[in-house]
């Protein structure tokens, strides 16, 4: 089968970025998704073309982000597809990461939105809002979808009731790390349960040993980092209802970035000029050994190995002394069926392809994340190369660390997460200070959720 392709834009993920996406998280100019009059319908929309003519094939696109790596299994998993179920054909839109909510956005506001798209938990409601997704419940009733291995758990894209994506992969914050470095500069690997404090200083340490061109740790992205810092300050990122900041004293903010401040003085991150040269992730400075740690989320663990060439080793984010545990279980991203697409049942086995599929599951390798059928969890956990046998067994280890997960974000959440990283930015350059940047983020974030709360 033929691949049709549309590549948008290469991978551009932040390399300091805790993003799945990350990480999952895509990033844009701020600009929200349109409301639009499309189906909202809980009753799944026919393949009219194929009902006309049983030999037509029926037309989808998907379209999603991430890194080369996760791109060329993609591709290779939807040909295996294509070649099981020859009636429907697939237009494969590969979008960079940081391009990607601009592009979708432009899209849906065209009228024009893949029928199967990649998202994340933070633009569920805004685009639930927007009436841009169907419920996939009705799927799952019929079949199409089957969800019989997999856990409530593992399906956390749920607003109201209804199923509005299915998790393609599950993972967590984890700080990857060079062994090698670490050995080299003879100081001792972290350890679950160290703190920030202690991380400084193994990262002083290092740095002392392999000189001034070396920095300690990649800046984070801002979002992903802050947002664990308030759950260990035992509070949540935002409040119940969204409609707010879940957190009243801006000293975590402070507290967070005034840390971030002193690295970076110190010489043991980069600075913004020199981080903005190692953007991607396959290029970035701890693939370059110029880095002993790098803030992601866990399923881009194989991404990094793979570029690096070197075995790379993770470990869960600092302790905060007296804190509680700011990790959570967490979909890295999950697939969407919209609903201007016109070939509803035919996106909904693709998706279903991806879940349950043992095939195309070994060559994804988990790249997403721990897949959330039980019956390929044993399959590919048993196949996938050591670097990726390493997710598994560390969201164990995370799951000590970890505490109920935030409600699913509020709209408006992408917004805020370009604003937390704009106003991470003028800290950096020294253009505002911890404190000043505090005030205008809570100042600007509920002006956000204000304007997104429904009437």
């Amino acid at each position: 089968m033929k691949r049709k392709l549309v590549t948008l834009m290469s991978l551009a993920v932040l390399s300091g970025g805790v993003l799945g996406c990350s990480t999952a998280q895509p990033s844009n100019t701020g600009a929200m998704a349109p409301k639009t009059e499309a189906a909202k319908t809980d009753a799944p929309k026919t393949d009219t073309a194929a009902k006309a003519d049983p030999a037509a094939k029926a037309k989808i696109r998907v379209a999603w982000w991430g890194s080369q790596d996760r791109n060329d299994k993609t591709l290779k998993t939807i040909d295996l597809f294509m070649k099981k179920n020859p009636n429907i054909e697939v237009q494969s839109e590969f979008i960079g990461f940081d391009d990607y909510m601009n592009k979708v956005n432009t899209q849906a506001a065209g009228g024009n939105l893949p029928d199967v798209m990649q998202i994340h938990e933070g633009i569920i409601n805004e685009y639930v809002s927007r009436n841009l997704l169907v419920d996939l419940n009705p799927f799952v009733t019929k079949g199409t979808i089957n969800l019989k291995n997999v856990d409530a758990i593992y399906l956390p894209d749920k607003v109201d009731g209804k199923l509005w994506g299915i998790n393609l992969g599950t993972n967590s914050a984890t700080m990857v790390y060079d062994p090698a470095l670490f050995a080299k500069a003879g100081v001792e690997e972290l350890k679950p349960g160290y703190t920030y404090d202690d991380m400084a200083n193994a990262l002083r340490a290092i740095k002392a040993k392999l000189g001034n061109d070396f920095y300690g740790i990649t800046l984070d992205n801002g979002y992903d980092g802050l947002k664990h810092y308030v759950r260990q300050s035992g509070t949540m990122f935002y409040s119940a209802d969204g409609k707010k900041l879940g957190y009243t004293d801006d000293k975590v903010f402070v507290d967070y970035f005034t840390f971030w401040q002193k690295l970076m003085k110190e010489g043991l991150t980069p600075t913004p000029e020199v981080q903005s040269e190692f953007k991607q992730l396959e290029n970035s400075l701890l693939v370059n050994g110029k880095a002993a740690i790098q803030p992601v989320f866990s399923n881009q663990i194989v991404a990094l190995s793979t570029a690096a060439k070197r075995p790379l080793k993770m470990t869960v984010y600092p302790s905060l002394p007296n804190g509680k545990e700011g990790h959570f279980l967490k979909a890295a991203m999950s697939f969407a069926v919209t609903s201007g697409s016109k070939n509803q049942e035919a996106a909904a086995k693709l998706i279903d392809f991806f879940t349950n599929d043992v095939e195309g599951n070994d060559i994804l390798a988990a790249e997403r994340g721990i897949p959330v059928s039980s019956e390929i969890r044993k399959s590919v956990s048993a196949k996938v190369p050591e670097t990726s046998k390493q997710m598994f067994s560390y969201i164990e280890i995370a799951q000590k660390y970890a505490r109920e997960s935030d409600p699913p974000s509020p709209a408006g959440d992408t917004e805020i997460r370009t604003l937390v990283s704009k106003i991470q930015e003028q800290i950096n350059f020294g253009k505002l200070t911890p404190e000043e940047g505090a005030k205008q983020f809570r100042k600007d974030a509920e002006s956000i959720l204000a304007k997104n709360v429904k009437k």
